[in-house]
């Protein structure tokens, strides 16, 4: 007797089994197949390079972001309830054309203890990078607008607001690269690809329309974490291609961000002054707008910051709106009492940058505006208080001739469709009033037909029966006669 091979009188070894016996063993899964890298080595360029490394200018940073004096180290404040905003920075080369990249190293990852009260829920993820590409007038964090495009630390990519799952979570101590094509021709032209440790972790996605033609600035947004961003000219991790970074970007394919500098070379602290209902907030909107140097401070920035940041509002009072004092509410203790405002004060008059503090009723106040500029008493700082009352300048004239016509347009708009829906759904209505009507009178018709034959059924009934009686009844009549006769 010839003993079988090994594993088989005990059961195991499928495959020696299936040999043993002739058959021939099933073929192992074949291992997937990676797609092609699309992407091939960045050529000789000889063009001439931009002579200054891209690095992010302070107005081109959030209130609540520390940067490092070397090395690249981006870290956001975390105490006070300042966990819960993000911070975004926004470099001052923006891009053309071409292909070029930038790193992102996730350093740490920090945690700070919940301040919220208990109605609350934990707000999730606690440690969130998005890092991408925006215009040089897009709003500071990534995502929020169709100003900028950009991929997530939870794999996502993000547009407008929404997201798309597209592969796993960034973990601490990564680095992720973010690449954007411009290049005319390129099988992958206005596309922006993520990689992870040099490794490509999503296909090619296609820029949004409305940011083509439009110069792409390198951006970052994170909050409660460390991160190290790298320009180049060398990235910390290769790629399976060459790729040149932003620094080594040609000057034909850059544009370069430039602020007025105050006149006296000291940034200022300028605390308007106000009467009230007189057009407050339309003068910030149109002085920032010319003079983009400066930032905003007033609880009307800190609600939209948070709003941006991902924050709602458990509690909801419609009983005040407000531009200067509007209700927060967000359920976070320093948020609704005020105390992430005074953070953020303290923190401008550090950062050597131009600040616009509005509050109409407290500036208003002498005593309040001293309060206010205490907190922002670093040397160097110039306050200014601009007192508004009287003529305004033309080009402001214009500014608000330009709202109000904008704001009757939307008026004018809406009535408009709102009418054309009108017309639609009265269209609608009366093709189902004429469609129900129709369905009604052929119900009708087939009720008054089956009633007629029920009719006509009924008196043919009622003919047989009268010959059934009168039959009977002649029956016995006969029966009757019969028995007589007998």
């Amino acid at each position: 007797v010839v003993p079988p091979p090994p594993g088989v009188a005990d059961g195991h070894g499928e495959a020696q089994a299936g040999g043993f016996l002739g058959l021939t063993p099933p073929a192992a899964p074949a291992a997937p197949v990676e797609p092609e890298e699309s992407e091939k080595d960045a050529p000789e360029d000889t063009r001439p390079r931009l002579s200054q490394p891209a690095t992010f200018l302070v107005p081109d940073t959030t209130l609540n972001l520390v940067p490092s004096a070397v090395g690249g180290l981006l870290m956001t404040m975390s105490e006070g309830g300042l966990q819960y905003l993000l911070a975004g920075a926004r470099a001052h080369v923006g891009l053309t054309g071409g292909r070029y990249m930038f790193e992102v190293r996730i350093c740490e990852l920090t945690r700070q203890e919940d301040v919220t009260s208990p109605q609350v829920k934990a707000i999730m993820p606690r440690n969130l990078l998005r890092l991408g590409f925006a215009t040089s007038t897009a709003a500071l964090l990534l995502g929020d607008s169709e100003d900028s495009v950009s991929f997530d630390s939870e794999g996502n990519f993000v547009f407008n607001r929404r997201r798309t799952q597209l592969t796993q979570r960034l973990p601490a101590g990564s680095v992720a690269c973010v690449m954007l094509n411009l290049e005319e021709g390129s099988p992958d032209a206005y596309t922006i690809s993520l990689f992870r440790d040099g490794e490509r972790i999503t296909r090619p996605q296609a820029i949004p329309d409305s940011l083509k033609g439009k110069p792409l600035f390198p951006m970052v947004t994170f909050k409660n974490m460390t991160v190290q961003v790298n320009f180049g000219p060398e990235p910390m991790a290769d790629l399976p291609f060459k790729c040149r970074m932003v620094d080594d970007v040609a000057e034909a394919d850059a544009v370069v961000t430039k602020y007025r500098e105050p006149e006296d070379g000291k940034p200022e602290v300028l605390v308007p002054v106000f009467l009230p209902n007189e057009g407050t907030f339309h003068w910030l909107d149109w002085f920032l707008s010319n003079h983009p140097e400066y930032a905003e401070i007033s609880d009307r920035k800190i609600v939209d910051w948070c709003m941006k940041s991902g924050l709602r509002r458990p509690f909801r009072d419609t009983t005040r709106h407000s531009n200067d004092r509007p209700e927060m509410n967000f359920g976070i203790y320093p948020l609704d009492d005020g105390s992430v405002k005074r953070l953020l004060t303290m923190a401008a008059g550090l950062q050597n940058r131009s600040v616009v503090v509005m509050e109409v009723e407290k500036n208003l106040s002498k005593e309040a505006r001293t309060h206010v500029l205490r907190r922002v008493s670093t040397p160097g700082l110039k306050r200014v208080a601009k007192v508004m009352v009287g003529e305004p300048s033309d080009d402001y004239r214009q500014h608000v001739r330009d709202i109000i016509l904008r704001e009757k347009q939307v008026r004018l708009d809406k009535a408009f469709y709102s009418k054309q829906q009108d017309v639609a759904y009265q269209r609608q209505f009366e093709a189902k009033r004429r469609k129900l009507l129709a369905e009604a009178e052929a119900q009708e018709a087939r009720a008054r037909e089956e009633l007629k034959a029920r009719e006509e059924a009924g008196k043919e009934e009622v003919k047989e029966e009268m010959k059934e009686d009168v039959k009977q009844e002649v029956k016995e009549e006969v029966k009757e006669e019969v028995k007589e006769e007998v």
